[in-house]
Formats: C-alpha cells, structure tokens, sequence
C-alpha cells in the first residue's frame, strides 16, 4: 500500500515534524510493508534528515511559493505524481483547520487533489478553529470525501461538524505526539532550565523586539541565578523563534542556545535537563515523555490553557501575566531543586482512541 502524509510538515517546526514522525511510525505499525511518501512544504534536506527511510518530497505552496520559487516547480510536479499514485492520503496533524484564508486554502490543496482523482482520504487528529465566514465553509465541503475522519479535541469535533453540512462522523484521538518513546533523564552536574520561548506579537524572525513579559522572566531568572547558579538552555521549536532565542540569551551570562534539528535531538537535550519552561503544546509534551524532568508550562492563549488542563498539566501551567508572582518563582525553585516527585505526568486526556489503533481501524482492510 502507498500512503501519502501530508500535513503543516517541513514548515521550521519541531511540534509538526513530531506528529508526522509518529503518524509514520503508526502507519508502519498497522499496514504490512508500505511505501510512505511524505509531502513537506518547503526545504526537504533537513525533514529528510529528520525522517530516515521515508520519500520526502517537495509540496510547495501553490499560491505562496510555487510561482516566485522556480526550482520548487520540480518539486510540486512529483507531490502531484506521489496523490496520483498513491492508494491513500492521510492528511493530519496540528491545527490544519485554521480561520484564515490562505492557510486554510493551501493546506487543503492536497485534499482537494486527492477528492479530484478519487483517491481514498484518511484525515487524522487535526485540530479544527471554529469557522464562521461562508467561503471557508465551502472550502471544507471537501472533507464530506474523506473515508474517515478524526480530531484531536472535543472542541475540534464541534467546530468541524457546525461548519460542515454532511460531514462524515468524526471521531476523537490522541494527538500522536503523546506516544513518542519515553527517555531517561541524565542529571547534568550543573542544574540546567531548558527553556523554548515564543513570541507573541513576532510577525517573522526579523522581528525580535522583546515583550515585556519576556524581560520580566529573564529579570525573575537572573535573581534566581544570584541565589542559586544554574544554566539556562535555549532550545528553539520553530525556526521563526531562533532571533527572539538569540536575543534571550544575551541578556546575561550562563545561557546557550541550542538549535535541535529533529524532535529526537530535542528530547535528547531535554534529557540533560534539570527543569523545562515552555510555551508549544508539543514542546511541553515531548518534554514530559523524560522521565522525571519537571515541567513548567505558558500558556498565551485561553484555549492552550484548556489543552494544558486536558493533558493533567492544570498546577504546573501559568500565564504570561503570571511570570512575575510568587507562585510562578517558587514553583520553578522548587523543579529546579528536584522537589516535585508527585507531580503528575502528562496524559492525553479521556475519551479518546489511541490514533495507531484508530488508523488500524481505516488502513488496515
């Protein structure tokens, strides 16, 4: 069987390249021997490097790239060739859903094709926005052609069955990110904070004006650093956010950016932690498949909040606006002093199938 994944992969993402590396380790799992063709949207060196054994190729934006970039046009030829040859594309992952226009239009590019040329269509625990305006209503009617469907929330299967008349069920699953292996933590002989930032008002990577709230954590992690040393390391999850991460660390000594080209070069840094800090859901949650390694989580928006609770995460979660109280200081002393053995581990919260169980299930007839 020749499965095609295609998804927001190859787009400076770590938290994307995680979720497609476990749908191929779960497509693996279910189809005896398939050929899988992986479809990123933009350089294939480095997602190749991250996905040994798999075709990568090219799947520029038709609307955004593929005009002005010629030599992605070869590219886009053979993401065309990869749909029309395949038996089924499974499309998923991340928030591919999105109440914006462009986005929405070009991450269905695939689906559409794929709808075009009859071809089956497996779509796997996307995360859907609510969508009210009516041209990205009908731009999702061709979700009615997918075989199967599933989501990664509950609020995602809501929002998907209001903007969708017909729309096949839609069933609720783990996001695949919560299966990555589980690593062992290697104390490292200085207490070392892992630490993955975003940018809340960042446009691009140009852009590396720090926010307030940013400069107020790095003010809190310097005083705590007077009290008690440790080291700080930076560890980017998205391309964009490399400048902002530069910038962090040369406000004081102690602080080394680390650039993980893969989710697995992510873990194992994590690995050599003493505490992590981060504000991407998927971070966090690689974070949390280290043993032992504490977690601390920012939440920037009310609906990151909810995914943090759903995932068991609610005590060790904060807002931005709560980077300067005491609890928020007291809580990292503590996961830097390894005071936090009851802390519960996170889970993918109830209700939901196992998405290699739910593809087996879909694939495997």
């Amino acid at each position: 069987m020749h499965v095609v994944l295609t998804g927001a992969y190859g787009m400076g993402n770590l938290g994307d390249e995680a979720i497609a590396e476990m749908a191929i380790r779960h497509v693996l799992d279910v189809v005896p021997n398939p050929r899988i063709t992986l479809l990123v949207w933009d350089d294939t060196r480095r997602w190749r490097h991250a996905h040994r054994g798999v075709d990568v190729r090219a799947l520029p934006g038709l609307y955004r790239h593929a005009l002005v970039r010629p030599r992605l046009w070869s590219g886009l030829t053979r993401a065309v060739a990869a749909i029309a040859g395949c038996d089924v594309l499974v499309w998923g992952g991340g928030r591919l859903v999105r109440d914006r226009a462009v986005w929405l239009r070009e991450y269905l590019w695939s689906v559409r094709l794929a709808a075009f040329l009859r071809k089956r269509i497996v779509v796997l625990a996307v995360g859907a926005d609510s969508i009210t305006d009516p041209s990205r209503r009908r731009a999702l009617r061709v979700l009615r052609d997918a075989d199967a469907i599933s989501v990664r929330d509950f609020t995602s299967r809501e929002n998907l069955v209001q903007a969708i008349d017909g729309i096949p069920p839609v069933d609720v699953v783990s996001d695949g990110v919560f299966a990555w292996p589980v690593a062992d933590r290697v104390p490292p002989t200085v207490p070392t904070l892992g630490i993955t930032l975003r940018n809340l008002t960042a446009t691009g990577d140009a852009d590396v004006a720090m926010p307030r709230w940013l400069v107020t954590l790095s003010d809190m992690l310097s005083s705590m650093h007077r009290d008690r040393p440790f080291r700080i390391v930076c560890l980017p999850t998205a391309t964009k956010e490399l400048a902002l991460s530069r910038a962090f660390c040369l406000l004081d000594r102690d602080r080394e950016l680390v650039d993980a080209r893969t989710p697995g070069d992510l873990v194992q840094h994590l690995s050599r932690c003493t505490a992590f800090v981060g504000m991407r859901l998927h971070a966090c949650i690689l974070a949390s498949r280290v043993r032992g390694l504490p977690v601390r989580c920012f939440a920037p928006a009310p609906k990151t909040m909810d995914a943090f609770r759903e995932c068991g995460a609610e005590a060790s979660a904060f807002t931005v606006q709560d980077v300067s109280t005491d609890a928020f200081r007291a809580s990292l002393i503590r996961a830097l002093a390894g005071e936090v053995a009851d802390e519960p581990p996170f889970t993918c919260g109830a209700g939901k199938m196992h998405p290699r169980d739910w593809l087996r299930s879909h694939l495997a007839r």
